[in-house]
């Protein structure tokens, strides 16, 4: 059984690294000319905030989720581990890019997206760690600005730690035999991550 891992084309990465880092007018040019070219329709400009990029984060967890099930009966969905790689690379990229918010916030979101490219460029264990600090790092970021989510941040750290090892005790350790559980710790770091990433989103619209 293979280990989980994200893997996106490069042509796909770079088509989404040239969207997200234009300025958000050109954004909303883009989300403009798409709608009319794909209904007609008078162009309407779309609204971004916290919540939206909060329940993108749920997306992404939820497609790792469904991946990492069907990693364990036997099938290839590795495309649903691109889907999520991007939009996390997408959503923390706008976060960084929101307007108005804390400089030193901005700096913290795209040292996070660093991370992120860090586990896709590089290979071999260090892409593992690079990938296993992503979540609670932006997690960590959040409490910071005072999220109550200590309980999910805890979360999601124990099961990237606990996913960490067995990966790596399957893949440089010789112990082939863990590979089963290395991709259970998958599933239910996904599970973590999604209760996180539901949290924020729940916690926004309350205070919307």
């Amino acid at each position: 059984m293979r280990i989980q891992r994200s893997w996106v084309p490069p042509q796909i990465l770079n088509h989404v690294f040239l969207i997200v880092t234009q300025p958000a007018e050109n954004c909303v040019i883009i989300f403009e000319t798409i709608q009319i070219f794909a209904g007609g329709l008078p162009p309407m400009k779309l609204k971004f905030t916290h919540k939206t990029w909060y329940f993108f984060l749920l997306c992404a967890a939820a497609a790792s989720m469904l991946n990492g099930f069907a990693v364990l009966g036997g099938m290839d969905f590795s495309f649903l581990e691109m889907v999520a790689f991007c939009i996390t690379g997408i959503t923390i990229l706008f976060l960084a890019a929101e307007k108005g918010s804390d400089p030193k916030d901005k700096r913290s979101y795209f040292l996070i997206f660093v991370l992120l490219m860090l586990s896709y460029v590089l290979n071999g264990w260090a892409a593992y760690l690079f990938s296993a600090l992503v979540w609670p790092a932006l997690l960590a970021l959040e409490y910071q600005k005072g999220r109550p989510i200590q309980r999910q941040l805890q979360l999601v750290g124990a099961a990237e730690a606990f996913h960490l090892l067995f990966v790596l005790l399957t893949v440089y350790g010789g112990m082939a035999g863990l590979s089963f559980w290395a991709n259970l710790l998958w599933v239910l770091l996904a599970c973590a991550r999604g209760w996180a990433a539901l949290s924020l989103y729940k916690m926004q619209e309350e205070d919307a």
